[in-house]
């Protein structure tokens, strides 16, 4: 099975083409980071549901991704963080975290926060793309790299 390092860098791959195809709507370079963020975020999300080096990354990415959430009192995204750890440690591997409807149903909540924020649409909706390439490139990964 590939571990975090290739799920990383299948990631960073399947984000290199999808900006080449939608380099022309991207008009801020903060957009480009973000979106490679996301990427990166989706590629090892899967995996977050068992023992790894990519979970304890991931581990490492949400205390400050908590903070940060707090000290812009966005505590509905901080807490919905903390429960997505705490369910990650309570399903089996290759469970929820590896379908498609986990992530529907969680960005389904965190678009829909977004939207009553008034985040602008255009950001939300590349943030998701991206987020959405990054976790299906580690899925595919998974389904034929065995």
């Amino acid at each position: 099975m590939p571990g975090f390092r290739a799920h990383l860098l299948f990631g960073a791959i399947t984000f290199a083409g999808v900006l080449s195809v939608c380099a022309h709507h991207i008009h801020e370079p903060w957009s480009i980071a973000i979106g490679c963020a996301a990427t990166l975020f989706g590629a090892l999300l899967p995996d977050c549901d068992t023992r790894s080096k990519g979970r304890q990354l991931m581990h490492t990415i949400t205390v400050p991704l908590l903070i940060v959430l707090c000290m812009y009192q966005a505590y509905f995204l901080a807490c919905l963080l903390l429960v997505f750890n705490i369910t990650t440690h309570c399903v089996p591997h290759r469970g929820p975290t590896h379908t498609l409807w986990f992530p529907f149903v969680y960005l389904a909540i965190v678009g829909l926060y977004a939207y009553h924020r008034g985040l602008p649409v255009h950001t939300m909706g590349w943030v998701v793309t991206c987020f959405f390439v990054g976790y299906g490139s580690h899925i595919i990964l998974d389904r034929y790299a065995r």
